[in-house]
């Protein structure tokens, strides 16, 4: 199967949550920065690629998207650095290491202050797009 990361509902997903935090915060998602912050790797570049493509999806709705990565260039702490009216939302499926130990230690050294989201993978719409995945792909198999 893909990636969940290349999920055609994840682009409103993603502007969504965004969206929700960017009320809170009473901004315009117009004039706000999405830091979107993913895994990366030094051997591959597919998490870089899609996240990188996200990205541009869904560029139209924000003032800027930027992606920060744990394992490449860009690394999130210098993706994240002079952000102003920005949200941090992490393409992970899980608060793990990465999400509580790595990123808020880029953040807090890039001088990150604005919302930070729980990883994409805990919203609660996840397992009803994953199971529609796995639903389309049985059906293909038949």
């Amino acid at each position: 199967m893909r990636p969940f990361g290349t999920d055609p509902g994840l682009d409103a997903l993603v502007v969504e949550k965004a969206r929700q935090a960017a009320d809170a915060q009473g901004w315009a998602l117009s004039d706000t920065t999405l830091l979107l912050s993913a895994h990366g790797s030094q051997r591959g570049q597919a998490s870089h690629d899609i996240t990188m493509a996200l990205a541009e999806r869904i560029a139209p709705h924000f003032a800027r998207v930027v992606a920060g990565f744990v394992e490449q260039e860009p690394f999130i702490a210098d993706a994240a650095r002079g952000l102003d009216r920005a949200i941090s939302l992490p393409l992970f499926a899980l608060r793990a290491e990465h999400v509580t130990d790595d990123l808020p230690q880029a953040l807090d050294q890039a001088g990150f202050t604005g919302p930070r989201l729980d990883p994409v993978g805990l919203a609660p719409e996840v397992p009803a797009m994953i199971a529609a995945s796995i639903a389309a792909e049985v059906s293909s198999l038949k």
